[in-house]
């Protein structure tokens, strides 16, 4: 069964790949060689400058999205957390903005990039620290929904407050979007996503033992603190530069783990390895989806992926009451 999904979900990839790189309002004649620099000027243009960049950020910004889905639900335990609920989305936006705000820095610079980490890193330690009060899962959840409530509401007064010139594209980019993505944003996120993408890997057997307990978990020589502190690390610095750049893209990371557990089990490396694969695939079908149903006009992503992401959240919540 695994492997069988395996080769499915690859196979799905590699066709997602080229039907992204063929469609579009701008028909290519030949993709294969404008990959390779041959042909029309403006057409490789349009691959190397628009569709290549674009495709590329939505496999980096899918498997970020997985991989965050994966460790927010094992570090806590819990099947509703993600990053929305976690706050890193909302914090990362809100610090965005005000770095826009105050600074006049630009979407997508490195500089942006540092300011959604930053707030990324802020919300996810405080809504973490406040939820852990609770003495239950569910009170982690509220207090996370709170905050991240809290954190949306000042995006959107921040939003208001960006000069008229600029407000149409911060809250189109608010919204979720890959539609403004250059080659240079996608360079800058690959190393970045890379690096924290491998780390999710090497600490992922560390939550498989988190699942056993956190008194358990401590008598068999894992420091809990030490393990949960380095997933929220890796979390935050890979949300936080993804909502930076892209804007907030909801529910996909609460989605795709839900999928996963049931077709290759809970064990949480290769839930965190098939995560990144599966989540690169759903949101470059989700990007392709937005621009051909309103074709010529486009839709934003994070509506998309709520769209895709909110009936799992139903049933995980459902299901979690039932287990109660």
């Amino acid at each position: 069964m695994k492997r069988k999904f395996i080769w499915l979900s690859s196979t799905a990839l590699l066709l997602l790949i080229w039907a992204s790189l063929n469609v579009g309002i701008v028909k290519l004649h030949s993709v294969l060689g404008l990959i390779f620099n041959h042909g029309n000027v403006d057409e490789v243009t349009i691959m190397q400058e628009i569709r290549g960049p674009r495709i590329l950020a939505a496999l980096l910004v899918g498997a970020a999205l997985g991989v965050g889905g994966a460790l927010s639900q094992g570090a806590l335990k819990n099947p509703l957390a993600e990053p929305v609920i976690l706050g890193t989305s909302g914090g990362a936006a809100l610090a965005t903005l005000l770095g826009i705000l105050i600074f006049g820095i630009e979407i997508g610079t490195p500089v942006a990039i540092s300011f959604g980490i930053l707030g990324a890193l802020i919300a996810t330690f405080s809504t973490y620290r406040l939820g852990r009060e609770g003495k239950d899962g569910i009170s982690f959840v509220i207090m996370g929904i709170a905050v991240s409530a809290t954190l949306i509401a000042l995006v959107g007064i921040a939003s208001v407050m960006i000069a008229k010139p600029e407000a149409k594209g911060v809250t189109f980019w608010s919204l979720g979007t890959l539609s403004m993505t250059t080659r240079s944003q996608s360079e800058i996120l690959l190393p970045i996503l890379i690096a924290t993408t491998f780390a999710a890997i090497k600490l992922a057997p560390n939550l498989d033992y988190l699942a056993l307990g956190d008194l358990r978990a401590k008598h068999l020589g894992i420091n809990v603190s030490k393990v949960r502190f380095q997933i929220f690390l890796v979390i935050a610095i890979s949300i936080g530069a993804v909502t930076a750049t892209f804007g907030q893209i909801s529910f996909l990371a609460l989605a795709i783990p839900h999928i996963l557990r049931a077709i290759i089990g809970h064990r949480h490396k290769p839930l965190v390895i098939h995560s990144a694969l599966l989540g690169a695939s759903l949101l470059l079908f989700a990007d392709l989806a937005t621009r051909t149903l309103a074709a010529p006009n486009e839709l934003p992503l994070g509506l998309m992926t709520a769209i895709f992401g909110a009936p799992v959240l139903i049933i995980a919540a459902r299901k979690k009451a039932a287990n109660a």
